[in-house]
């Protein structure tokens, strides 16, 4: 009872200070109320400043820096840096471009590229009209492609020949009386066109404002600002040089791997380039000496690159000069870590890609820039990009990067650079392709995970999984446990002594062979007469004399990722197949053959050679006795170059070019050799002048086929696959392929 008591008493307490506590607040209501507005004032400066500090007054794209998370990834977990500003374009951003709102929607007639694709259109050229040399190479490269088709009403997309790319009236290049685009015969309000733009404006204020109409035609363009770029629209290309190649492309600077190391290099920061003294983009230049130190950052400008430059110098520019002559700036580019893009007169720059090229960071400071292609490029894994006004914070941010994100950024920049940017031919087509995937959409991942998305085509496959490049999604892929044999044929097999029975008979009895298709290619109705082996086989009537190329991809009946491709007349094992399907199980994304030869260059006749000899290294396999993987018999039927595609469907040997030219531009690596087999048959005896004229038109193929890409993709190998245990002394029966060793 007394406890019972106790907690009354104590609860009566608990309530009076409640009731104490309440009538204070109630006599201190109007201050009370005052404190909590003048508290919540004070709180939303205070967000209101950060935001100011962390975000900057501009907009631009939130995707394109290297975020504050990414640099704070470090293994102490201590690290911290100023967070860098890049902001995007919101939706209802004013601009004064016309056709400001377009859309693929509302500006681009989507149901012409479901006829057959992005196909392209080129306006016939206009005579004695001048074009400048880089936008005469887009033509050439947009004429040559699989992009390209003569007939309009075939088109998903028309380019003008008239050179649109400058139109600074102060240039050399400038296209004066440039004819109105309206009078273009399919303009039709340039809904489906696309005009390519390297320069708009002159000088004083270099305006990105055109001096021509581009009606609802999307523009690819470089220097483009976040106010006048229409996202999901528009497309945002590289600044070039003449020089840059039509095709192919000079390897970048890591293309030696001893050149990884060290991670970091001589200097940490770099810039050498041209001092403003008045005009637009004068004041982060003028600001660079302050974190010179001539030791890790070396940041050198001049005065002079004006006829007039002693008129407008000031007290630095002696001294400036005289720096910048000391130093050479393609030693800079190639030993420093990072390399500074300032903005010039315009937003973006030549030294952007040069730094990209020489693996150097790029840490563009040119407020409102959209990077080249950020559309589908992640350029944090790539580059920095910082707000000019915070431009004396580089060094420290710089710093702040550890050593293990610097190596993966650079050999990022590799990637970048030589998949989309080493060559006009690889701007264009990824310039098309990103149009593509605005129609038919693909993953961020394959755009910035090698390959690259230029060599993903949604039409086979819209899932990462059916490529033969990706690794994690190829691990349990059921497509991959089997194979499927398919042999063409071109004479009668009516009896068991054919050579094409012996094959069917040699293979079968492999415990990985799913089936078995025979591609007749022989005229009339197929001769062909297999026995019952207990696996299934199918035939197919195709004629192949004009198409060898529809040999790689006929195929409804092939479940499997991996396809044997075999000639009529080869000798294979089964143990022979059982190992190779082994070795390309390992190696989807490689071409895995029975027979190598090798290309090399002919000194004597200045041109490409070719060799069937056994030599220490090869660069071709041959596709008589082949694994491949099914995506790459895709692409060999529609991607091909159309010079390249019509001499492969011409003659078998420039097939085998075609093919391991195809695979290695994609992997920039070499097919694989296995077994020590030299010759794909022993029942075809060739007289000296057939073998002559065979090898006459490898060399032809072969040289014609380079000089339809613009370079030589193949890579050499000196390492071929056997067996473990092959050839050891050891008892038979501890090796798994045991006729191997009898071949």
């Amino acid at each position: 009872i007394k406890s019972q008591s106790e907690r009354w008493v104590a609860g009566e307490r608990r309530v009076d200070c409640v009731k104490c506590l309440l009538m204070r607040l109630l006599r201190r209501k109007c201050t009370f109320l005052v404190d909590i507005l003048g508290l919540s004032l004070l709180f939303v400066l205070g967000c209101m400043v950060v935001f100011e500090f962390w975000s900057g007054p501009n907009h631009g794209v939130a995707d394109t820096f290297l975020s504050a998370e990414d640099l704070r990834e470090s293994p102490g977990g201590s690290l911290k840096v100023p967070r860098t500003v890049a902001v995007a374009l919101t939706e209802g951003t004013e601009t004064n471009t016309p056709n400001e709102h377009c859309t693929m929607g509302r500006c681009f007639d989507v149901t012409r590229c479901k006829r057959g694709g992005l196909k392209v259109y080129v306006y016939p050229d206009a005579e004695g009209r001048k074009v400048s040399p880089v936008y005469e190479k887009i033509l050439k490269v947009l004429r040559a492609s699989s992009y390209y088709t003569p007939d309009p009403a075939e088109a998903c997309l028309f380019v003008p020949s008239w050179d649109t790319l400058d139109r600074d009236k102060l240039s050399d290049n400038f296209g004066k009386d440039l004819p109105q685009l309206s009078k273009l015969q399919y303009w039709n309000d340039g809904r489906n066109h696309l005009i390519f733009n390297f320069y708009s404006g002159s000088w004083p204020d270099y305006t990105e404002t055109l001096d021509f109409d581009t009606g609802k035609a999307i523009l690819a363009k470089t220097s483009f600002n976040v106010q006048h770029y229409r996202p999901g629209f528009d497309v945002s290309i590289p600044l070039v040089h003449d020089s840059l190649p039509e095709k192919g492309g000079d390897p970048g600077g890591l293309s030696n791997s001893a050149k990884v190391f060290p991670i970091k290099r001589k200097y940490l920061l770099a810039f050498k380039g041209k001092r403003y003294m008045y005009g637009v983009g004068t004041e982060t230049r003028s600001s660079l000496y302050h974190m010179h130190n001539s030791e890790d950052i070396v940041l050198l400008t001049t005065c002079k690159h004006n006829s007039d430059w002693q008129k407008h110098q000031d007290e630095r520019c002696v001294q400036d000069n005289e720096l910048y002559d000391r130093y050479d700036y393609t030693d800079l580019l190639i030993n420093a870590s990072f390399c500074l893009v300032p903005r010039g007169r315009r937003l973006g720059s030549f030294r952007f890609l040069e730094a990209l090229q020489a693996s150097c960071i790029p840490v563009s400071m040119s407020n409102g820039y959209v990077l080249p292609f950020q559309d589908v490029i992640d350029w944090r894994k790539a580059a920095l990009v910082v707000e000019e006004r915070q431009l004396l914070q580089v060094p420290h941010v710089v710093r702040s990067v550890p050593s293990y994100q610097v190596l993966s950024m650079r050999l990022h920049t590799q990637f970048l650079w030589e998949t989309y940017f080493s060559s006009i031919e690889k701007i264009v087509t990824t310039t098309l392709e990103i149009i593509q995937n605005r129609l038919e959409p693909r993953s961020s991942f394959v755009w910035n995970r090698k390959p690259g998305g230029l060599s993903f085509q949604p039409n086979f496959s819209p899932y990462p999984r059916d490529y033969p490049f990706y690794a994690p999604q190829r691990v349990a892929h059921p497509g991959i446990t089997n194979y499927t044999a398919v042999i063409t044929c071109t004479r009668p097999a009516v009896k068991g002594t054919s050579s094409l029975v012996k094959l069917v008979k040699s293979i079968a009895s492999a415990p990985h062979l799913h089936k078995v298709i025979i591609l007749w290619a022989g005229s009339g109705p197929p001769k062909v007469s297999i026995p019952d082996l207990g696996v299934p086989i199918i035939i197919r009537q195709k004629n192949l004399r004009y198409a060898l190329t529809g040999q790689f991809w006929p195929l409804l009946d092939v479940k499997t990722d991996g396809i044997l491709h075999l000639n009529e007349n080869v000798e294979l094992t089964s143990d022979e197949a059982e190992f190779g399907f082994a070795t390309w199980r390992s190696f989807p994304e490689r071409l895995v053959g029975f027979v190598s030869h090798k290309h090399f260059w002919d000194s004597v006749h200045l041109k490409w050679g070719y060799t069937s000899r056994a030599t220490n290294e090869f660069s071709l396999v041959l596709t008589g006795a082949m694994f491949y993987h099914r995506y790459y018999g895709y692409l060999l039927s529609k991607t091909l170059p159309p010079a390249v595609h019509k001499l492969a469907n011409k003659n078998h040997n420039c097939l085998d070019i075609a093919m391991n030219f195809m695979v290695s531009q994609i992997t920039g690596k070499p097919p694989i050799k296995v077994t020590h087999k030299k010759e794909l048959s022993k029942l075809v005896q060739e007289s000296s002048s057939s073998a002559q004229k065979q090898q006459s038109d490898r060399v032809s193929c072969l040289n014609m086929i380079v000089s339809a890409y613009g370079y030589v993709p193949l890579q050499f190998s000196a390492v071929r696959m056997d067996p473990v245990l092959f050839k050891d002394n050891v008892s038979m029966l501890r090796k798994e392929y045991r006729r191997l060793e009898v071949i």
